[in-house]
């Protein structure tokens, strides 16, 4: 609503102005003395301007109530002087003010964040909690204030609080679903099938209204109802736009109808019938609203099963891979045994040849080493990949981190960056299971290793510090000195899914947040002002730690 209107003092001039045009018009058909009136659509201009620019546009809120007030009391006889005249008025903007007020902090405690019409709990914290409750509050106050000031007759209390109630209501379930739908913008676009439908559902009902409110036909009141079905089916078919504004259309048209006499509403008395109107208008806006947000729910529900669906086999894509890298890790064991075993036969072979012995033997040894060395690297790889129950026991986090950088520079070759690992004193001790704190970290070491290596930095360098804190915890630090992440990339980092990398699956920094807090720690990016990432993981120590 006016979004170019910046300064608070502006937007509640806004307000105040547009509530003196809206209420001159409301107060056309108002009852005697001229201020409790069934159409008052200054109600929802004040509501929207609240729930839009929040409590600071009440200035010209209780501003334009009061200079309407005043101008509708300043000639009525029944009050004895100006300065009483004054009070009156200041009375009336105070309830009505006091209506925007509660109506914006019961709809905030009830309602969520986002768009009115994005969930059905929104339109029923607007349209069954907030507004009505706030309506009733300024009625009351009001009708008190004209009764006791002499206004309005005691007999007349009920009809005029009726009328300020209902008046308020209507303007409120008119206008303010409306503006909050066209401030929040949105996608306006339809296919060109439903642009031909909404046409001609469009014209359809434009019909059916012309029909029901402007032919006479005497004694079928029932015909009010026969927009009803295209309002709710134009509402939940098309967009929110379209489901904001058909039903205040239709209720302007029932309303100059009623207003000039003809119509189902316009046989009885001019208030009586505005407010059998009104109430109608209430409970066909309320349907058709909670209609679009009905729909709407279902449309995000449906994405959300789509993308559920899509990460799915995303998943299990990831999953085949670890168990194909299992299989690989089982495989090699073979070969690597027969290298090893080969070596053994031949240093045997060569015992009765010193000097063959001699020149070979070494590098049997050697041989038979190396193969040993990859066998115990397969073997790591493996209880590393395999899925099982996780086991939490008092482990060395000097030994699991050592174990991560030799796992990390193992998988990768990182010629020209260095891990450094600076372990705690101790050594530390915390009730682990040692497989997905390694995890954890062998994650954290790749991402800057290839953050460094994608960069194409020379003297590449990650740390990895571990330190015991006061309160019985542990900490682990891991840093380098690659080029760190923008602001995007670090509110969304730990998102499933979400990665940086090319060829990245998104699921390693989500998932060691979760394996993290499954130990009762935290993982967490710490911003630094040096460049480079750094990533701070948490662990409680063992009691044994804590107590000694």
């Amino acid at each position: 609503m006016l979004p170019f209107v910046k300064n608070r003092w502006t937007r509640s001039a806004v307000v105040a102005i547009l509530f003196l045009l809206t209420g001159k018009l409301g107060h056309l058909v108002a009852i005697p003395p001229g201020l409790a009136t069934p159409v008052w659509l200054p109600s929802g201009i004040t509501v929207a301007a609240f729930l839009l620019w929040g409590r600071q546009v009440w200035p010209g809120v209780f501003a334009g109530a009061l200079l309407i007030s005043a101008l509708q009391t300043q000639g009525s006889s029944e009050l004895g002087s100006l300065l009483w005249a004054a009070a009156v008025s200041v009375a009336l903007a105070s309830a009505v003010t006091l209506e925007c007020l509660v109506t914006y902090g019961l709809y905030r405690r009830w309602g969520e964040d986002g768009p009115l019409l994005a969930k059905s709990r929104n339109v029923t914290a607007l349209l069954l909690g907030a507004a009505p409750i706030g309506c009733i509050g300024a009625a009351s106050l009001a009708t008190l204030v004209l009764v006791g000031s002499g206004m309005v007759e005691w007999g007349r209390f009920g009809e005029t609080w009726l009328t300020w109630m209902v008046g308020d209501l209507a303007g409120i379930y008119t206008l303010s679903p409306a503006i909050l739908t066209l401030a929040a913008g949105g996608s306006v676009w339809m296919s060109r099938r439903d642009q031909v439908s909404a046409t001609v559902a469009v014209l359809g009902l434009a019909l059916v209204c012309g029909v029901t409110f402007f032919v006479p036909l005497e004694g079928y009141p029932p015909l009010a109802f026969l927009p009803a079905p295209l309002v709710i089916f134009v509402a939940y078919r098309f967009n929110d736009i379209l489901a904001s504004l058909v039903g205040p259309a239709v209720a302007g048209l029932a309303l100059f109808a009623t207003a000039t006499g003809v119509g189902p509403f316009g046989k009885v008395p001019t208030n009586e019938a505005l407010v059998v109107l009104q109430l109608f208008v209430t409970v066909g806006i309320l349907t058709a609203l909670l209609a679009r947000a009905l729909a709407n729910e279902r449309d995000t529900a449906e994405r959300e099963a789509q993308r559920l669906s899509a990460d799915l086999a995303h998943l299990s894509r990831v999953t085949m891979m670890g168990e194909i890298a299992a299989g690989m890790a089982h495989e090699y064991h073979q070969p690597l045994a027969a290298i090893s075993n080969y070596a053994s036969a031949i240093r045997i072979k060569l015992r009765g040849h010193e000097g063959a012995a001699r020149d070979i033997g070494e590098a049997l040894e050697r041989i038979s080493d190396e193969a040993i060395r990859a066998a115990g690297i397969v073997d790591h790889l493996k209880q590393f990949l395999q899925k099982r129950e996780p086991e939490r026991v008092p482990s060395d986090v000097n030994e699991i981190v050592a174990d991560a950088v030799r796992l990390t520079r193992t998988a990768h070759s990182f010629p020209d960056i260095e891990i450094i690992h600076e372990p705690a004193d101790g050594p530390p001790s915390a009730n682990v299971d040692q497989i997905q704190i390694t995890q954890i970290l062998v994650n954290l070491l790749l991402n800057s290793c290839e953050a460094i290596q994608a960069s194409g930095r020379s003297g590449g360098e990650v740390q990895v510090e571990v330190r015991e804190r006061p309160g019985g915890w542990l900490r682990i630090v891991v840093s380098d000195n690659g080029p760190g992440m923008d602001a995007a990339a670090a509110r969304s980092c730990f998102d499933q899914f979400y990665s940086t990398k090319q060829d990245g699956l998104g699921i390693g920094l989500g998932l060691s947040r979760t394996l993290a807090a499954s130990h009762g720690g935290q993982l967490r990016l710490v911003a630094t002002s040096e460049g480079g990432t750094t990533f701070c993981l948490e662990l409680p120590l063992a009691e044994s730690d804590e107590t000694s």
